[in-house]
């Protein structure tokens, strides 16, 4: 059991090891592409910061852990809540603009009801999964348009900016570095997230 508990530890080391280098590419990679940063951190970074809890959860699943994989994500979700803002709160303080709020508020509640409601038999089906998928993806999508929609002339810029910069002949280089980056990222999550549930499923099982 003991080994299970320094397999657990490394593998969170790994995973945030993993997830920072896999997030820093992505970020590059959209730099390359002219994309805004507001739209990065909207979107992109939300996305692939999820990238650890995702395969935490995807591992689960193959590995028949339905209870793991679940609370893995709803874990999750609390903590982005409640312990990250209220940390960064705690370090200073942050002005909320309600309305600008409001879209992504209302996408949340909306999924934490489909989920109730789709729970409420105690199982989740294949057709409840690819609901809530298209769900996701519907939320990014609308995201993305608004932002670029109503992007302020410092975001255009900022593109022009980045633009300017792609124009080096470092350009390629820099694509090539940044998309090494993002394959190694991905293969440290992947591994670390397999041995964690692995240790994880044994401890819980101990």
């Amino acid at each position: 059991m003991l080994i299970d508990f320094v397999v657990l530890l490394v593998s969170l080391a790994v995973l945030l090891v993993g997830g920072n280098v896999f997030v820093s590419a992505v970020v590059t990679i959209a730099r390359l592409f002219r994309i805004p940063h507001l739209v990065i951190g909207s979107t992109l970074v939300s996305l692939t910061t999820t990238s650890p809890e995702m395969a935490v959860s995807v591992m689960s699943g193959v590995r028949h852990e339905s209870g793991l994989a679940l609370g893995n994500a709803i874990g999750s979700c609390m903590c982005n809540i409640a312990l990250i803002i209220g940390t960064t709160v705690l370090i200073k303080e942050v002005r909320v603009h309600f309305r600008s709020l409001r879209p992504q508020i209302i996408w949340l509640f909306a999924g934490i009801l489909a989920l109730a409601v789709f729970g409420w038999d105690l199982r989740l089906s294949r057709l409840e999964g690819w609901i809530l998928i298209a769900a996701g993806v519907a939320y990014f999508a609308s995201d993305l348009v608004r932002h670029l929609r109503w992007r302020a002339p410092e975001a255009e810029a900022e593109a022009a900016a980045i633009e300017k910069e792609k124009e080096g002949g470092s350009r390629t280089r820099r694509a090539g570095r940044a998309w090494l980056q993002f394959l190694f990222g991905a293969g440290l999550v992947i591994a670390a997230s397999r041995f964690l549930v692995s240790s994880a499923t044994s401890i819980a099982a101990a």
